[in-house]
């Protein structure tokens, strides 16, 4: 009996396309907070399943991504520290940075953090940035 490894690339790729579309996509504007949340964590089980899963679920899995700026902190700029060559960066093609407060700007400290972010991504590599 085949197994999900075994199985062609175009299969498990189609798989992952099911579990991303299954909540849908975090671009779509009416998907809620919940609704991503889901997504991400299924796309991540998915990417744990085993080394043919990872990836080919990787780069659906990193293809969106939000950052909230109030939700910074030092931890935050560690982590973008830390991870310059992780394996989810080069396949973000979205990044849209949000804020719970946009009444005042924030502090200087939250620029630096997604500048961080943007110069440990891959050149040329995002085609929306909001």
């Amino acid at each position: 009996m085949p197994s999900l490894n075994t199985l062609p690339k175009e299969l498990q790729l189609q798989i992952a396309e099911y579990v991303r579309e299954q909540k849908g996509a975090t671009s779509n504007a009416t998907a809620t907070n919940r609704d991503q949340l889901g997504l991400k964590a299924d796309l991540k089980n998915l990417c744990l399943v085993c080394k043919e899963m990872r990836d080919v679920g990787t780069p659906l899995l990193y293809k969106d991504m939000v950052v909230n700026v109030d939700k910074m902190n030092s931890d935050f700029q560690q982590v973008i520290k830390t991870t310059k060559d992780h394996s989810g960066l080069p396949h973000v093609r979205t990044l849209r940075v949000t804020r719970d407060d946009m009444r005042d700007p924030p502090p200087f400290a939250r620029y630096r953090a997604v500048s961080q972010l943007l110069s440990a991504m891959p050149r040329d590599t995002l085609t929306h940035f909001q």
